[in-house]
């Protein structure tokens, strides 16, 4: 199936970590809601997916597979504003193990078994070694949390409209005097992998932060 290519499907899949969950694969799955078929259900549009979803390993083996569902249930203006904007879903799946992935995410149109996919490669760092990691990092409305992006769904954005970032920072070692982590970060945006900008060194602070081997920056 994932050689098919009928719904539009951009995906953006990074490494996370909670105590929770332990260590997954976050894929935020965007799909162009004019591809998919709905129909009017009481006082909304519905339509229904198939989501198959495939970790490989550097072998090519393997190693994580899972399938899931969704039904959507859209008010009209909701429903306006995906045909206008897209659909945002979250697919998660565990990284029993730290190394280097490719994840397939592919989705199928129950109604017209229609089918769109996407891949992208993820590196899951080994937390239990005590080094400095990230997870990866999430594009957010300028008015959204730090803690809301990370656990929702992928997004995309206007001309013009502010955006911010966020990401997660594990196994910051602790300053002897203050106990807070002492980190720097510098970023740089990139587009068409040139760089278009960049920021000098900033502080990140680790103070109200409620897990200190977890900083949501």
């Amino acid at each position: 199936p994932f050689a098919s290519q009928d719904i539009e499907l951009d995906q953006n899949s990074f490494f996370a970590n909670s105590r929770t969950e332990g260590s997954i694969v976050r894929s935020f799955v965007y799909l162009n809601a004019a591809n998919l078929t709905f129909g009017p259900v009481n006082d909304r549009q519905v339509t229904s997916l198939e989501m198959d979803g495939v970790i490989f390993g550097d072998n090519g083996a393997i190693v994580e597979q899972i399938k899931g569902n969704a039904v959507l249930g859209l008010k009209q203006n909701e429903y306006q504003q995906a045909l206008r904007d897209g659909l945002r879903l979250q697919f998660d799946m565990p990284a029993k193990r730290p190394g280097s992935y490719q994840v397939r995410i592919a989705v199928r149109d129950r109604n017209s078994s229609k089918i769109g996919s996407a891949s992208q490669f993820v590196a899951v760092p080994n937390l239990g070694n005590n080094q400095l990691a990230m997870s990866g990092v999430v594009l957010r409305a300028a008015a959204e949390s730090s803690q809301k992006a990370m656990m929702s769904t992928g997004q995309r954005f206007r001309i013009n409209s502010d955006v911010e970032f966020a990401f997660v920072i594990y196994n910051a070692a602790l300053d002897p005097a203050t106990h807070l982590p002492s980190l720097m970060m510098e970023t740089k945006l990139f587009r068409d992998g040139k760089s278009v900008k960049s920021t000098a060194d900033i502080p990140i602070s680790g103070e109200n932060q409620p897990d200190l081997t977890r900083l949501v920056i």
